[in-house]
């Protein structure tokens, strides 16, 4: 509403703002390294048309939306699919993605470097420093989350998948 004040918007627009709309806390979680540079003439060719907006991203996603049963009714964007959600709090969700993809991430920096690999997925996939990342979330990283057994043993395993991607150089 800031804005709307320095840019003298019309007192009608502040109000539909107001009245008309809602915003809600969010979390995408999804992998996309963007232009897929070394096989872009492969995707072209497939295409009738020339696409320099074309990115790539991973087969995985999850959107958490925070609100209550008055979204699902308006947009129900839960009924998409188990990896759109509409919850009362993010929280947990924030927490997981962090602790785990990101922790798993921060984990595996430096001994990675230090022992020679250069993406995550060479990470995960030797059998040392694998080992290490998966010991780090199972045995470390999930006992610090307030969560199911069975999240505790599913999301890890999605993230390590995740990971694994050739498609991903990261």
């Amino acid at each position: 509403m800031r804005y709307a004040e320095l840019l003298n918007l019309e007192v009608n627009f502040v109000k539909w703002v107001e009245n008309s709309n809602s915003f809600h806390n969010t979390l995408v979680n999804l992998i996309v390294p963007g232009y897929p540079m070394g096989e872009i003439k492969e995707y072209q060719s497939q295409f009738e048309y020339e696409d320099r907006l074309i990115v790539t991203a991973e087969v995985f996603f999850l959107w958490v939306i925070e609100d209550d049963d008055r979204l699902k009714n308006k947009i129900p964007f839960d009924k998409i699919g188990d990896y759109v959600l509409i919850v009362d709090d993010i929280e947990p969700y924030r927490t997981r993605k962090v602790r785990i993809l990101n922790g798993a991430h921060t984990t595996m920096v430096p001994f990675s470097l230090l022992y020679g690999n250069e993406t995550v997925k060479e990470t995960i996939d030797n059998c040392f420093t694998g080992a290490f990342v998966e010991k780090a979330v199972f045995e470390e990283i999930n006992a610090t989350l307030d969560l199911s057994e069975e999240e505790l043993k599913y999301y890890p395993e999605e993230v390590f998948d995740r990971f694994r991607n050739p498609f991903i150089k990261n």
